[in-house]
């Protein structure tokens, strides 16, 4: 049992070990995994988020370079240029309950000593918000020229003031010293909710304004960018935006035939 990192090499036709790690993270479980040339790059989680750098540039001789014990977990590893990772996960506390998604940068410019120079919590609505971008890196987009990252987020909060309900894309630029900034949103929820009054047109509670059923019932899968213009695909339907100022909308086209379309 346990976690490991293995290095295989192909021999007349079958894999063989040339070296490993073996369980740097006892009890823990891994959430994240990214290897790079001769490096490597590993999160694990139970009630800390430890990310481990390793030295694989000796494939018979693997070495664990650095961790980096904080709160939370990420559950996807995109590189940053050379010397830096952006990751996406849930935000913890000291007990390993999750408290919200949560956006990172780190700093791996030294192995040894891994730092994380940004955060920026999403939504503080621990498991009831959640990114497909934190299964699928294929709802993870990154534009390295531009430096603007585009991810889904359905966010349920509930509070003594009604909380925050949204479902649909965020868009933030990133910069490896300035941080995580939030450029804008692209709202799904209004196009979610004139579909579902459609398609429950009987039922009173479907077409109700101060209703937020519906924002359960439709999440942004897909986002590409072309040009200075954003495209995002959810389940009802796509709408085209300006990339650096989303609330700029120029399409929105709800989908007839919302089981086809999965």
């Amino acid at each position: 049992g346990g976690n490991h990192v293995t290095i295989l090499e192909q021999k007349q036709g079958d894999l063989e070990e040339t070296g490993s790690i073996r369980d740097p993270a006892p009890g823990g479980q891994i959430y994240s995994a990214r290897f790079m040339g001769d490096k490597g790059y590993v999160v694990t989680f139970r009630q800390v988020d430890p990310l481990f750098t390793f030295d694989l540039s000796d494939p018979y001789n693997p070495k664990l370079e650095g961790e980096l014990k904080i709160n939370g977990f990420s559950s996807y590893i995109h590189p940053l240029g050379q010397n830096h990772l952006l990751t996406i996960g849930q935000d913890g506390d000291e007990d390993g309950r999750i408290t919200g998604v949560h956006l990172q940068i780190f700093d791996v410019s030294d192995m040894k000593n891994p730092t994380r120079t940004a955060q920026h919590k999403i939504s503080t609505g621990d498991w009831s918000s959640w990114s497909e971008a934190m299964w699928d890196h294929h709802a993870f987009t990154y534009h390295p020229v531009k430096k603007i990252l585009a991810v889904p987020m359905n966010i349920h909060e509930w509070d003594e003031n009604g909380g925050e309900n949204f479902s649909g894309l965020i868009l933030y630029k990133i910069d490896e010293t300035a941080g995580i900034t939030e450029i804008g949103r692209v709202d799904h929820s209004a196009m979610a909710a004139a579909y579902w009054c459609n398609v429950y047109s009987n039922e009173s509670w479907a077409c109700n304004s101060e209703s937020d059923r519906y924002i359960w019932w439709t999440s942004i899968r897909r986002s590409v960018f072309i040009e200075d213009y954003v495209y995002s695909f959810g389940d009802v339907g796509l709408k085209v935006n300006d990339l650096l100022a989303p609330q700029n909308e120029h399409v929105s086209l709800v989908l007839s035939d919302y089981n086809n379309y999965r």
